[in-house]
């Protein structure tokens, strides 16, 4: 069976509760939850307790989180204080990603970075990368060198 993912920047008027009804009425098994600051959807300085209650109101509605993007500024690369922070976050809500913005520059460090900030969590990391900036070729050999290192898995 398909599983489909519904994308929440595509709703920001949205509150947490309508996000989940509607989910559940429009048919969607998984939601990808953005992080913003705005009372309305999952703020990035929530406690790991507002996580797991959010975790379990989505549940009781039949949808699964996929992921935690934490990627709430847009044009802003994610920090690894923050990555590491809002893995817990992920964790406690049941998330089985979170998802990062990675810069251009450095970016297997970065990645690498991520990677530990993350392996003390059941999270797996997913790079959010623009295409237009970095030649798919050059992608294929970070993410080929990268394999190795990282103890998470991406998704």
């Amino acid at each position: 069976m398909k599983r489909i993912s519904f994308v929440t920047s595509c709703c920001p008027e949205w509150s947490l509760e309508k996000i989940a009804l509607n989910c559940h009425h429009m048919g969607f098994s998984w939601v990808d939850l953005r992080t913003h600051s705005d009372e309305k959807h999952f703020a990035p300085t929530a406690s790991a307790q507002e996580a797991q209650s959010i975790g379990v109101a989505f549940r009781k509605a039949g949808i699964s989180i996929l992921s935690l993007a934490c990627r709430y500024k847009f044009n802003r690369e994610t920090s690894i204080e923050e990555i590491e922070s809002l893995s817990i976050l992920a964790e406690s809500m049941g998330a089985r990603c979170l998802r990062i913005r990675a810069p251009v520059k450095n970016f297997q460090d970065f990645c690498r970075q991520a990677s530990k900030a993350v392996a003390p969590r059941n999270v797996k990391l997913a790079f959010e990368l623009a295409s237009h900036c970095l030649p798919s070729d050059v992608l294929q050999k970070c993410f080929a060198d990268l394999i190795p290192f990282l103890n998470v898995g991406l998704c």
